[in-house]
C-alpha cells in the first residue's frame, strides 16, 4: 500500500551527504600538529596531520552527521584559503578510517537526516554511485528489517554496513523494492522526488542491501546472488545467524557481557522438578563399569547410528545408568564468579560454557521394562524420573515425529528430548548464547552415543524436533525452555548390521578395519547390571 499522494519529498530542498564518527568512536589529541588518535571497539588509529584541518574536522564529525563543507568552514583556517588539494587529503583520510565513519542522507531541512549507513565491521567501505535509471534491481534478499532503538533498521548477512531509517521516505523506498524493478518505476510509484529516490538506492546498493540485475538473452532479469553458488544454499535466517554468532562481520555486543546483570537475577543451577510421582533410577557401581567399559578407542571405532533393536525392550536398569552416566549433577557450586556478576553453578559430565548447564532431558518411553510408557522429566540432582501428565496422549505424537525423522518405520523405544533454559545462557552472554546451546546439544549428543556404544545400546540423534508438540507435552513455555536437541535409544540386536551395510556403503581409507578390529576383540558383552534384566523392584532403587 503506498502513501497518499502528496507533494514530492525533496523536490524544494538539496540533499545533502552527512559525514559523523561512530558513536563509540572517542578522539584524543595526539600533538600539537594537529594529529588525533581514535579510540574504537577495532583497535586505535593514529591519525597524522600538519595543521588543525585533521583535529577540527573530526572534532566536528564526533558531534553528530554534518556537511563537509561546513566542516571545512569551521576550521581555523579562513574558508577561502581551502584547497581542492586540502578537500582531497581529507576525503583520502575519511577513506582510510571508512569503518569508523557513518554516512548519513539528508534533506536539507529541519527535520533529521534520510538515513545513516552505520559501518559493522574494520572491512567496511561505502562506494556510492550513482545507478542507471533503467537498470533492473532488487533489495537483497539477505536484507533483514526490523525495529531498534525506535527506528527501523536493514541489516544483511552480506553487508558491512547496517542501515538506519530516520524518515519514512528511506522505508517507502524499500518497500517497492521488494520484486525486480528499476529506479524510474520505483521513482514513479513514490511521492518522492526522483534525485531523493536515487540517492537512497545509490547508498542502500554501495552497502549490497540493494542488488542490481541484468537482462539474460531472453530479457528475463536476473541477479547475480540468486544463482552464486556459494549463496544458493543459505536462507537469510541461516546466514544471518551464523554471521552474527561469530565475530568479524557484526558490531553487536559479545561474549560474556551479562547485559541483565541488576535487572534479572541468574536462574538457578538446578531446575525445580515438576510435580508428579518420583521414580528412583538404577545407579551403577563405578567399579563395575571400569571393569567392563571396552577402550575409548574401541567406543569410538564402533559407534554407529543404529535404527533397529533387540526384540528384549530396554530396561530402567540400563536407562538409569545411562543416564546416570551422561547427564546426572556431580557437585554444586553456591557460586562462581566475580561479584557482582556470580552466578550458582554445577558440575555435570559433559562440558558447558560458563559451567551453565542450561540443558535438561526428557523422557519418552514407548518401551521399557520396569517402566510405564509416557512422558518423563529426568531429575539429575535426585536421579530419578519425574513421571508427567499426559492427557492429550502426546507422548505418542512425539514418538511418531522422532520415528519420522530417523526415517524408521516403527515406533522408537526411548526418546530423549534436549531443552536449553535459555536464561541461565542469556543472562551472561551477548551474541553468542543461542549458538553455545546448540554447540552444546552436540557435546551432549556425542557423550550419550559413546556411553550408549559403551553399554551395548543402539543410539540414534535427530536432527529436527518439534518445538510446540515438545512444549505441550513437558508444560513449557517454549521462549524460556524449549527443545533444541533429540536422541533415539534401544537395546543393540545381537546380529545387528548396522556396521556392516556402512562399510559396503563406503569406499575403505584410513584404516578402516579399525571398527571391525575393536568389535572383534573389544566389545563382548557387556557383563554389568545395566545389561541384565531388570531385577523385581529395581526401578525403585535408589541406593
Amino acid at each position: 500500500m503506498h502513501p497518499e499522494p502528496r507533494p514530492d519529498v525533496g523536490t524544494d530542498l538539496r540533499r545533502v551527504s552527512l559525514w559523523s564518527l561512530r558513536e563509540d568512536v572517542h578522539l584524543e589529541r595526539a600533538s600539537s600538529a594537529g594529529g588525533a588518535v581514535l579510540h574504537s571497539r577495532w583497535g586505535d588509529v593514529m591519525v597524522a596531520g600538519s595543521d588543525e584541518l585533521v583535529y577540527e574536522s573530526l572534532r566536528r564529525m564526533s558531534f553528530g552527521p554534518v556537511d563537509l563543507e561546513n566542516i571545512l568552514r569551521a576550521t581555523p583556517r579562513p574558508y577561502a584559503e581551502i584547497t581542492a588539494s586540502d578537500r582531497a587529503r581529507l576525503l583520502a583520510l575519511l577513506d582510510s578510517i571508512s569503518y569508523l565513519v557513518v554516512r548519513s542522507l539528508g534533506l536539507d531541512d529541519t527535520e533529521p537526516q534520510l538515513l545513516d549507513m552505520v559501518p559493522i565491521a574494520r572491512g567496511a567501505r561505502l562506494d556510492i554511485r550513482s545507478v542507471p535509471p533503467d537498470q533492473p534491481l532488487r533489495l537483497s534478499r539477505f536484507a533483514v528489517l526490523q525495529t531498534r532503538d525506535e527506528l527501523l533498521v536493514l541489516e544483511s548477512a552480506l553487508s558491512l554496513h547496517r542501515a538506519q531509517f530516520h524518515r519514512p521516505e528511506a522505508a517507502w523506498v524499500v518497500g517497492v523494492l521488494g520484486k525486480a524493478t528499476t529506479l524510474k518505476a520505483a521513482t514513479a510509484a513514490l511521492p518522492v522526488a526522483d534525485g531523493v529516490v536515487a540517492d537512497i538506492v545509490a547508498y542502500l546498493t554501495a552497502a549490497g542491501m540493494v542488488t542490481l540485475g541484468e537482462h539474460d538473452e531472453n530479457g528475463a532479469v536476473v541477479f547475480a546472488e540468486d544463482h552464486d553458488p556459494s549463496l544458493i544454499t543459505w536462507t537469510p535466517n541461516e546466514l544471518l545467524f551464523h554471521t552474527r554468532t561469530r565475530l568479524g562481520r557484526h558490531d553487536g555486543d559479545f561474549g560474556a557481557t551479562f547485559p541483565y546483570l541488576g535487572q534479572l537475577s541468574p536462574e538457578p543451577a538446578v531446575k525445580s522438578a515438576p510435580d508428579g510421582e518420583r521414580i528412583p533410577l538404577f545407579r551403577p557401581d563405578l567399579d563395575a563399569v571400569l571393569a567392563a567399559d571396552p577402550p575409548l578407542t574401541a567406543v569410538l571405532e564402533t559407534r554407529r547410528s543404529t535404527r533397529t533393536y533387540a526384540e528384549e525392550p530396554l530396561n530402567e536398569r540400563q536407562l538409569g545408568e545411562f543416564l546416570y552416566r551422561i547427564a546426572r549433577i556431580r557437585s554444586l557450586y553456591s557460586s562462581i564468579g566475580l561479584e557482582p556478576a556470580s552466578y550458582p553453578a554445577s558440575s555435570r559430565p559433559y562440558p558447558s560454557g560458563g559451567s551453565a548447564y542450561e540443558l535438561e532431558c526428557y523422557i519418552t518411553l514407548s518401551r521399557c521394562a520396569g517402566l510405564t510408557p509416557g512422558n518423563y522429566y529426568y531429575d539429575p540432582y535426585g536421579h530419578c524420573l519425574v513421571q508427567l501428565d499426559d492427557p492429550s496422549n502426546s507422548a505418542a505424537e512425539l514418538l511418531a515425529h522422532a520415528s519420522a525423522a530417523a526415517g524408521m518405520t516403527t515406533t522408537p523405544q526411548v526418546l530423549i528430548t534436549i531443552t536449553a533454559r535459555f536464561r541461565r545462557l542469556s543472562w551472561k552472554y551477548s551474541g553468542m548464547w543461542y549458538a553455545l546451546a546448540l554447540k552444546h546439544v552436540g557435546v551432549v549428543q556425542q557423550t550419550m552415543c559413546l556411553v550408549a556404544t559403551a553399554m551395548r545400546l543402539a543410539p540414534l540423534p535427530l536432527g529436527s524436533g518439534d518445538i510446540e508438540t515438545s512444549a505441550q507435552a513437558f508444560g513449557l513455555d517454549w521462549r524460556e525452555e524449549s527443545s533444541i536437541g533429540e536422541l533415539l535409544l534401544g537395546p543393540l540386536a545381537p546380529d545387528d548390521t548396522t556396521a556392516a551395510a556402512e562399510s559396503a556403503m563406503g569406499y575403505p581409507v584410513n584404516d578402516s578395519d579399525w571398527g571391525d578390529r575393536c568389535a572383534a576383540t573389544a566389545i563382548q558383552v557387556h557383563p554389568v547390571a545395566s545389561s541384565l534384566p531388570a531385577r523385581p523392584g529395581a526401578q525403585h532403587d535408589d541406593r
